[in-house]
């Protein structure tokens, strides 16, 4: 064996972790710097379970230093079995969410080219739809090199009893949804048909979204107007300068944003527990929109006045239009790359012509042309 995996990465302090990974060949090995990620395509001389595989790539990430490490293994083709079975069904539910729930308690049977997987709580018709099937044969080929066909027996329904199995399914699909980055309370909700413009607010008030506190009810300030001896004050803003900290104990952190609608621009801070502080961390960001309910104060540590939020919405802004019937032409646009004369992407600059029907604008850096490949790129050049 020419490229051991022990080898090349080094031996294992769990003995069955070791007897296995002594007998695995490396056949390729890929490289993401940017990423930090490894891709291992490696053959194992038998059947292995996708929990020992699991476990080798955590050892491995923790000792590589990296972010991630797959291992794509492949075995020989007569190792398939009914006893690669769970490990199919562990590796079907990572690559389809919605699987989870319906192969609890089922079994299967394979004759050498059909893998039936008798279903012991119904869904086949669901499986059957999402394309729990082609998944599993695909798995198979790609593992052993076989074209395997996979059928599911038994009943269609979800049995009335088995409300568990439905409630793993309902929560395996909002985590895939969570890992996209979608708030599964928003998926399949409508639009409101008609947007609640108020005049001077540039927010469609009824798309706010609490995460923070309790709903706001009442129209925001601009920042400009608020003063000090006001107490609390509803506000909105574009959110920049995101930042967080956690205290020396560990237990809670200190979230620091600033907000500007425009008029005015002022620092936000929230000292709360980790555990509150859940949402907030994956919902506000550089760029979000927020309406917010806070108190305005003097900070002593940054010697400014700073707003403590005590309720936070995300909201939709009222973009932007240009409903001229003939466009212009912007002649005078500096990007980031102008020293002192502009703060902005070229590729956000070109986005924001092309939304507004623009044909053409012209960036007048000052004496230089870094910005020229990025907005050609957003161009579509």
């Amino acid at each position: 064996m020419d490229n051991r995996f022990t080898d090349l990465f080094g031996g294992f302090e769990n003995e069955r972790l070791q007897e296995i990974f002594s007998c695995c060949e490396i056949k390729n090995v890929k490289i993401a710097m940017e990423k930090k990620s490894i891709v291992i395509d490696a053959f194992f001389d038998r059947l292995v379970s996708i929990k020992y595989i699991e476990k080798a790539q955590e050892i491995l990430r923790e000792r590589l230093f990296v972010n991630e490490v797959t291992i794509e293994s492949a075995m020989p083709s007569e190792c398939f079995s009914e006893g690669y079975y769970a490990s199919l069904i562990r590796e079907t539910n990572l690559r389809l969410a919605a699987t989870n729930g319906f192969f609890e308690g089922s079994s299967c049977s394979f004759d050498g080219r059909v893998l039936s997987c008798e279903l012991m709580h119904g869904g086949k018709d669901v499986l059957e739809s999402i394309g729990a099937s082609e998944c599993m044969s695909a798995i198979i080929k790609k593992r052993f090199g076989r074209a395997v066909d996979v059928v599911f027996t038994g009943k269609t329904e979800i049995s009335i009893d088995d409300e568990q199995v439905a409630l793993m399914v309902k929560k395996s699909e909002e985590e895939n949804l969570r890992s996209k980055g979608i708030d599964p309370e928003t998926v399949n909700q409508p639009k409101p048909k008609e947007h609640k413009i108020v005049e001077g607010i540039p927010l469609y008030l009824e798309t706010a979204k609490p995460i923070y506190g309790n709903k706001i009810t009442k129209n925001p300030k601009p920042l400009n107007e608020i003063a000090i001896d006001e107490g609390s004050c509803v506000v909105w803003g574009d959110v920049f300068a995101f930042d967080s900290r956690e205290t020396r104990d560990g237990r809670s952190l200190i979230i620091t944003f600033n907000i500007t609608d425009g008029t005015y621009a002022y620092t936000c801070k929230i000292f709360e527990r980790k555990e509150d502080c859940e949402i907030i961390m994956k919902r506000i960001k550089n760029g979000v929109t927020v309406l917010l309910r806070g108190d305005l104060r003097f900070d002593k540590f940054s010697g400014e006045n700073v707003i403590s939020p005590r309720a936070v919405s995300v909201v939709e802004k009222i973009q932007k239009t240009d409903d001229a019937p003939e466009k212009r032409v912007e002649l005078h646009l500096h990007t980031k790359m102008s020293m002192m004369d502009g703060v902005t992407d070229a590729k956000n600059l070109v986005k924001r012509a092309v939304d507004w029907g623009h044909k053409a604008i012209a960036i007048t850096d000052h004496g230089v042309v870094q910005a020229y490949p990025e907005a050609v790129k957003a161009a579509g050049g």
